[in-house]
């Protein structure tokens, strides 16, 4: 839906049975884009990353089947369907110049980077979510599981993701001050306090970027 402030109309700008994630507006302002799931023939599960401006028909950028495994495939997009009206995690984010964005991918289940301009894939992070991009848009803060769980940052023209800050239970992107050089994150760690069960306990965290 599109909604105006002043008069408090509204208008529905795009609808879908198998389930739509969350909007970003571009940097310019001039178009949205979002996370649209369809059935296929063909495959068990698609993913399709959609560009609009106002009411104008949608337009995807580009689209992701996955036919080898169809179990794998059918619990991402029940997942995307679940996680798009309660959380940011399937919401695509764009670069601050609107070069690239970093949107849910299905082959192989994580983030993709997507160039805008001709619609390529330039990189994929496996199981990765909740990217946020830095200010001169050459790195991306993103969450990653395995052995170093937590917040990664990828390494220069989007290579291999490193470990940065350790954590279980990650509740947002990591925001990135101005400079580039340090980002924070909120998360989540177990505590233990004298004749209560373990609980978890808030926990800001900052990380120096080393360029």
């Amino acid at each position: 839906w599109l909604c105006q402030v002043d008069t408090r109309q509204c208008w529905r700008l795009a609808r879908n049975t198998e389930g739509l994630s969350s909007p970003a507006w571009s940097p310019d302002g001039q178009q949205i884009a979002y996370v649209r799931m369809n059935p296929s023939t063909e495959e068990k599960g698609r993913c399709e990353i959609v560009l609009q401006r106002g009411f104008d028909e949608a337009r995807v950028l580009v689209a992701c089947g996955l036919k080898s495994t169809p179990d794998l495939a059918g619990g991402f997009a029940d997942q995307a369907k679940r996680l798009s009206l309660s959380t940011a995690s399937m919401t695509p984010a764009w670069s601050p110049r609107g070069t690239y964005l970093a949107a849910p991918w299905l082959d192989p289940p994580g983030t993709a980077i997507i160039r805008g301009a001709d619609a390529t894939v330039v990189a994929t992070y496996p199981n990765g979510y909740f990217p946020s991009w830095s200010p001169d848009e050459q790195t991306v803060a993103l969450v990653l599981p395995g052995d170093s769980e937590g917040y990664h940052i990828t390494s220069p023209n989007f290579g291999p993701a490193l470990p940065a800050v350790a954590t279980k239970h990650v509740v947002q992107a990591a925001v990135w001050e101005p400079t580039g050089q340090t980002f924070h994150v909120v998360a989540w760690r177990e505590a233990t306090n004298a004749g209560l069960p373990p609980y978890l306990e808030e926990l800001v965290r900052f990380y120096s970027v080393k360029r």
